[in-house]
């Protein structure tokens, strides 16, 4: 893509990933399931938001700072999900070896 307006570019990321964009620009291809084709044509098909530069820069700020949220979060829950699956083979291995009765 090449722009002809001022644009920002975490914008249109997030914007090309969303489901709706996606099915539209994939809509026309064609091919086989494994090898799917698509052509200029379809793509340019394919309607675009485009708000000023400044709203731009808004929605790509606050996307980052929800996505770096989420992110952190599922970090956290990752942890917790690691650290409890130790202790379940720890005790596992205490109650056959015999150091905890069950």
């Amino acid at each position: 893509m090449i722009p002809k307006i001022d644009i920002c570019s975490r914008y249109y990321n997030y914007l090309l990933k969303d489901i709706g964009i996606l099915d539209s620009i994939f809509l026309y291809e064609t091919g086989t399931a494994n090898q799917g084709n698509l052509g200029i044509e379809n793509i340019r098909r394919t309607i675009l938001h485009n708000p000023p530069l400044e709203e731009q820069l808004e929605i790509a700020d606050y996307l980052d700072k929800k996505c770096s949220a989420i992110d952190s979060a599922i970090e956290k829950k990752q942890a917790i999900i690691k650290k409890l699956k130790e202790y379940k083979k720890s005790l596992i291995h205490e109650c056959v070896t015999g150091k905890r009765e069950v």
